[in-house]
C-alpha cells in the first residue's frame, strides 16, 4: 500500500529553530518542502559531501585497479576524507610534473647527456650554441672548421628527422628548427621521472591499501550528509525574527510521536490532509512477500505518485514471468541461481532484498525452461523423455506459445481496468471501466485472429458493443464533459492502442525464441567444428563458453527493455499510473548521535 501521510506545519520562536530541528532529526519522521537558499553554510557543507563521496571513489577505485597482494610495508592512508583527497592531489601533481619531465626527456633524449652550462659558458666568450631538429634529408657532412660556413654537427636521427647542434651566429637553414637548451642534465631530468613515478606506484599501493577504511570513510560520508541536511534545513526555515516555521509531510501512523514532541517542546502544529493537487512524497510499503521488489523500483528510479496506487506485487509477479519467459533456459537459470547464492555467501554487504529477488527469479526461470523444455539451446528430441513432455511439445507450437503472450498481456492489462473499477465503485465511473476490461478482452480476440490462432468468436461481438456504451455513458460525469470532452473523441484511438498493447505482449515470443535459436546455433558451431580432438575439446569448451555468455548478457537486456517496459507502460497506462511520484525521504539522522564519525566528519 502507499502510506497515507499528513501535512504538518510547525511554528516554534525564532531563537528554538535549531533546538527544534535537532528534536525532528532525533524522530526521523517529517519530509521538508522547505527549499534551502544558496547559503554559504549550504553550499560549504555540500562541499564536504563530495569531497567524501570522492574519497570513498578514490579508494575504491584504486583497490579495483590493484591486482595481487600488497608489498608487507605499505600502510593505509589516515581513514579520512580529506587525507584521502590530499594524497590524491598529490597524485595528479605529480603524474602533471611527470608528464612534463616525459616531454623533456623525448625533447632532448637525441642530443645526449650533457651539462647545459656549457653553453651559457661558450656563449660569454662569443661562441654561440644552437640546438636544432632538421628534416632527414638535410643531413650534411661537418664543415671544414676553417671556412665561412657555420660548423654543423648532427648526432643522431629519429624518424624523418635529424638532431643536431651548430656553432656559430650564423641564421640556421629555413627548414631547421631550433630547440632551446634544457634546464639541465638529461640525466638529472630522468632520474626526477624515476622518482616521480616510484611515488605515483607508492600513492596508488596507499589508496589501495586504504580499503580497509571503506566502511568508516562511508560511515563519514553519511555523517557529512546529515550535517548537510541540518544546514540546508536551518537555512530554509522561514523566519521573521521573532517566529519561525517550516511545512512538511509525515506518515499518519507517526502524527502520535510528533504531536508528543510538540507538547514537550511548545510547538505550534498544524496538520490537515493532502490536497488532491499536491506534491506529496511517496512511502511504499507493500505486503512482505513482495517488499523485496523495492529494490528494482530504487535501480530503476521509478515511484508512483502519492494519489495514484502501490502496484509493487503486480509488478512482481509479472516481472517474474517475463523474466522467466526471456531468459527461458533451465541451464541459464542454475548459472544466475548459483551466481546469486554465491554472492550471497561472498558478499555480506549485499542487500537481503537483491538476493531474494534474483533466487525467485532464477527459480521462476528454471521452472519455465522444464516447461519449455529448453536446457541451453539443446535440441529437445534428444532430451530424456521426462524432459521433452506434452506440455513442452505444446509450446514448441507457434501460435501456441503466441497465445500464452496475448492471454498474459490481456490478464496483465485486464487486472488495471479491474483494478481501477475496484477503487471507484460504487461511482458510477467503475461501470465504464468494467467496460474497458470488456474491450481488453475483445482485442486479445482481435490479436488472436489477426495471427490466425482462432476464429473471432460471435459472443464477444456483444461484449464489445456493450462495453464500448458503458465507456461512452460512464467515462465522464456530465460536470467534466466541458473540460475532458475530447476524451470521448479520441476512443477509437485509445481502442486501437489497445490492440496494439495486446500483440506488444508477442515481444516475449520473438526475444525468447531468438535466444533459443541463438544458443542452438552456437551449439552446432561448436560441435561442427573440424579439427583435431586435442584442439577440438579447448576450442569447442571456448566457443560455447562465449556464446552462452553473449546469450545470457542479451537476455539480461531483453529484461531492462522488454520486461521493464510491459510493466512500466502497457500495464501502467491501462491502470492510469504515471511514475510522476518522488520518494519519502524523512529528515533524520543516518550517523547515530555519538558516533565516533560524527565527530571524525565535523
Amino acid at each position: 500500500m502507499i502510506v497515507p501521510m499528513k501535512h504538518l506545519t510547525i511554528v516554534i520562536r525564532s531563537a528554538d529553530r535549531t533546538a527544534a530541528l535537532e528534536e525532528l532529526r532525533d524522530l526521523g519522521a517529517l519530509h521538508l518542502t522547505t527549499a534551502a537558499p544558496e547559503a554559504p553554510a549550504v553550499r560549504a557543507a555540500l562541499e564536504q559531501v563530495q569531497q567524501a563521496e570522492q574519497a570513498t571513489q578514490i579508494v575504491t577505485a584504486a583497490a579495483r585497479a590493484r591486482r595481487g597482494d600488497l608489498p608487507p610495508d605499505i600502510t593505509p592512508a589516515a581513514a579520512t576524507p580529506d587525507a584521502i583527497i590530499a594524497l590524491n592531489q598529490e597524485r595528479e601533481n605529480t603524474t602533471s610534473r611527470l608528464n612534463n619531465l616525459e616531454r623533456d626527456i623525448a625533447l632532448y633524449t637525441p642530443f645526449g647527456d650533457f651539462d647545459p652550462d656549457s653553453i651559457a659558458a661558450l656563449g660569454t666568450k662569443g661562441v654561440a650554441v644552437t640546438l636544432f631538429k632538421a628534416p632527414l634529408h638535410s643531413n650534411e657532412p661537418a664543415a671544414d672548421p676553417r671556412s665561412t660556413t657555420p660548423f654543423r654537427k648532427f648526432l643522431s636521427s629519429s624518424g624523418n628527422h635529424a638532431f643536431g647542434v651548430q656553432f656559430g651566429n650564423d641564421p640556421l637553414p629555413d627548414d631547421f628548427e631550433p630547440i632551446a637548451p634544457p634546464p639541465r642534465r638529461l640525466a638529472e631530468i630522468e632520474a626526477d621521472a624515476t622518482a616521480a613515478r616510484e611515488r605515483i606506484d607508492r600513492i596508488n599501493l596507499t589508496l589501495a591499501a586504504s580499503v580497509v577504511h571503506l566502511d568508516t570513510l562511508k560511515k563519514q560520508h553519511d555523517a557529512r550528509t546529515d550535517l548537510f541536511d541540518f544546514a540546508a534545513a536551518l537555512e530554509g526555515v522561514t523566519n521573521d525574527n521573532t517566529l519561525a516555521w517550516f511545512t512538511g509531510y509525515a506518515p499518519s501512523e507517526r502524527l502520535a510521536e510528533i504531536l508528543a514532541a510538540a507538547r514537550a517542546h511548545g510547538w505550534a502544529l498544524l496538520t490537515r490532509d493532502p490536497a488532491d493537487d499536491e506534491a506529496v512524497p511517496t512511502l511504499l510499503r507493500p505486503p512482505r512477500l513482495f517488499k523485496s521488489f523495492l529494490r528494482v523500483f530504487e535501480f530503476l528510479g521509478i515511484t508512483p505518485s502519492y494519489h495514484e496506487s502501490d502496484i509493487s506485487s503486480v509488478f512482481y509477479i509479472f516481472f517474474t514471468i517475463f523474466f522467466a519467459m526471456l531468459v527461458g533456459d533451465v541451464g541459464y537459470g542454475l548459472i544466475i541461481l548459483g551466481a546469486t547464492l554465491w554472492a550471497g555467501r561472498k558478499f555480506k554487504n549485499v542487500a537481503p532484498g537483491v538476493i531474494t529477488l534474483f533466487t525467485v527469479f532464477s527459480l521462476a526461470t528454471i521452472v519455465w525452461g522444464l516447461l519449455t523444455a529448453n536446457i541451453f539451446g539443446i535440441n529437445p528430441e534428444i532430451l530424456p523423455g521426462p524432459l521433452n513432455h506434452s506440455v513442452a511439445v505444446w509450446l514448441a507450437e507457434q501460435n501456441n506459445i503466441m497465445l500464452v503472450c496475448f492471454s498474459l498481456g490481456a490478464i496483465h492489462m485486464g487486472m488495471g481496468h479491474a483494478w481501477n473499477a475496484l477503487c471507484l465503485f460504487p461511482d458510477s465511473r467503475f461501470l465504464a471501466q468494467v467496460g474497458w476490461c470488456g474491450i481488453v478482452g475483445t482485442m486479445f480476440c482481435a490479436a488472436c485472429v489477426l495471427i490466425g490462432i482462432f476464429p473471432f468468436p460471435k459472443f464477444m461481438y456483444y461484449v464489445a458493443a456493450i462495453s464500448l456504451l458503458l465507456i461512452v455513458l460512464f467515462m465522464l460525469k456530465r460536470h467534466e464533459l466541458r473540460e475532458k470532452g475530447i476524451d470521448l473523441g479520441l476512443l477509437p484511438l485509445n481502442i486501437i492502442s489497445t490492440l496494439g498493447d495486446v500483440i506488444s505482449y508477442v515481444r516475449l515470443f520473438a526475444v525468447a525464441t531468438a535466444s533459443v535459436k541463438l544458443a542452438s546455433m552456437f551449439n552446432d558451431m561448436a560441435i561442427g567444428l573440424s579439427l583435431p580432438l586435442i584442439i577440438k575439446i579447448p576450442a569447442l569448451v571456448l566457443l560455447l563458453f562465449i556464446g552462452h555468455a553473449m546469450n545470457l548478457a542479451m537476455g539480461a537486456l531483453s529484461i531492462l527493455v522488454h520486461a521493464v517496459r510491459l510493466n512500466t507502460l502497457e500495464f501502467s497506462n491501462h491502470k492510469g499510473i504515471s511514475w510522476a511520484g518522488f520518494t519519502y525521504n524523512p529528515f533524520r539522522r543516518r550517523v547515530p548521535a555519538g558516533d565516533p564519525a560524527g565527530h571524525i566528519a565535523n
